[in-house]
């Protein structure tokens, strides 16, 4: 990357990046005025940086590269068979453009231009067998080369709707079981009428079943709009907040829409199972006899899990951050949260059962005396009617605050990390690589670190694809790091 000098301030707009001429046929560019680069003291500009430097084919151009500014002749102007909206284009000779870029020798990446009617996957075949080893791009997939932050950032996304998705899903089934749970005790009465006048269990859940999926599905449509809408805004704000970067765009194509409408609709249905399966399974006697005295006793099965999920999240949330740093720990930390709340939802007769007796324990007025009674008689009603509202407070602060506390950590143990008294750094250009040797002659300097920040890229092999992940990374000089790291108060992440 490089800045360009107007006056004596970086010229505001997109990030400015070097390029060797032969590079210029990718977009295409087009000469529109002057010749192309013809010494290492020639450059051609793209004409919208042209336009806001104020410089012609002629001028002259100041550049800042690395940390070091220079001047040079712009040898021609060329034009873009697009607009560029993610950077500006400054292109050097071949020679120069590798010179600059600091490793000559090694190529990154290689542009293919393939001749008229060539088909652009067995091209991409031929390559790759002549080439071992090497990856190739072909169409959109171009852009995970192109541009590193789209990529970056889709699988990002996709990883983030995932966890959401999921967590979603869950929180479907539980809060429809919980609510269906509600309106089934309500319905007691009818319900055993049902099963007095012959109706079967199978009967009875196909009834719940039906009006689950019946209003489960009209909900999922009715939000489905919405959420298209709401997809859409939030893509221009991130966008234009920076969150997202310029070029990622949004696709909005039926099968989504409708794999949400279809996994709404299934987890509904699974929710509303989850409900209806108690109250279908009783005899009609019984069903008679109970419906004036809620049930007091909860399942073993439902009554030991709940337990045991207790210390599993209390586990996740404390011990696996410790025993396991990094990504791994963060999720499982973050999913602890959930852990919790399904203890909650099993739990929660006893629970509110017991949060009553305590109550009931101090006194008070009539009001308070009913209230205490009605949540001991009705505990199963009570937890039906809260779990969803405790449900949607905490998995909202647990997707609202984990992202902030992490982010607040990692503040904190960068700051941490860093002993060095001075820290010296660049907005725009970056820093010369001979920089570090003219420090070290200022006096008064002991040890110069050199930090060279950049992104991994690590790729693994998933069925007939290759995904990969771009971390960041920092490359240091391993005998100033005593003096200006302190790696040991720094996780690994």
């Amino acid at each position: 990357m490089r800045a360009v000098l107007k006056g004596n301030s970086v010229l505001d707009g997109p990030s400015v990046y070097g390029h060797g001429w032969s590079a210029s046929v990718l977009a295409p560019f087009t000469l529109r005025s002057g010749t192309q680069p013809q010494s290492a003291d020639d450059v051609v500009l793209d004409t919208g940086l042209a336009k806001r430097a104020g410089v012609a084919e002629g001028g002259t151009v100041t550049l800042v590269i690395g940390s070091t500014p220079g001047s040079y002749r712009v040898s021609g102007v060329a034009e873009p068979a697009a607009s560029l909206d993610r950077q500006s284009a400054v292109f050097f000779t071949d020679d120069q453009a590798a010179r600059l870029h600091g490793e000559p020798g090694k190529i990154d990446a290689v542009g293919v231009l393939a001749a008229n009617g060539a088909d652009a996957g067995d091209l991409a075949d031929r390559i790759k067998k002549a080439v071992p080893g090497v990856v190739t791009y072909t169409g959109d997939d171009r852009s995970d080369v192109e541009t590193l932050d789209v990529g970056q950032m889709r699988s990002f996304v996709i990883e983030v709707a995932s966890a959401f998705g999921a967590t979603l899903i869950l929180l479907v089934i539980i809060v429809v079981a919980s609510t269906l749970a509600l309106s089934v005790q309500q319905r007691r009465r009818e319900l055993a009428l049902l099963r007095a006048v012959g109706a079967t269990p199978r009967q009875v859940l196909r009834m719940i079943g039906g009006e689950t999926v019946l209003v489960g599905g009209i909900g999922a449509v009715l939000g489905a709009i919405p959420g298209v809408l709401l997809a859409m805004l939030l893509h221009a704000v991130f966008t234009a907040a920076g969150v997202l970067p310029s070029g990622f765009s949004l696709v909005i194509t039926p099968l989504p829409v409708l794999f949400a409408l279809l996994t709404c609709v299934l987890a509904a249905r699974l929710g509303g199972w989850l409900a209806a399966r108690r109250a279908a399974k009783v005899s009609a006697v019984e069903a008679l006899g109970d419906v004036a005295v809620e049930p007091k006793k909860l399942g073993w099965f439902r009554l030991a899990l709940g337990l045991l999920l207790v210390p599993a999240g209390l586990a996740v949330a404390i011990v696996l951050p410790i025993v396991l740093p990094g990504e791994s720990a963060i999720d499982g930390a973050a999913g602890s949260a959930l852990v919790l709340v399904v203890a909650v939802a099993l739990l929660g007769p006893r629970l509110f059962g017991g949060v009553a007796t305590l109550l009931g324990r101090h006194p008070g007025g009539v009001t308070r005396f009913l209230a205490i009674a009605n949540s001991r008689a009705r505990a199963r009603r009570l937890s039906a009617a809260t779990t969803p509202l405790i449900m949607g407070v905490t998995m909202a602060s647990a997707q609202l605050f984990s992202g902030t506390t992490l982010a607040a950590t990692a503040h904190d143990q960068a700051a941490d990390g860093v002993i060095a008294d001075h820290v010296v750094t660049s907005d725009s250009a970056g820093i010369s690589f001979d920089l570090a040797g003219v420090l070290r002659g200022v006096p008064g300097v002991r040890t110069v670190g050199p930090v060279a920040r950049t992104s991994a890229i690590l790729t693994w092999p998933d069925g007939d694809s290759i995904q990969y992940r771009v971390s960041t990374a920092q490359g240091v000089d391993p005998a100033a790091v005593p003096d200006t790291m302190n790696l040991d108060g720094c996780a690994a992440t």
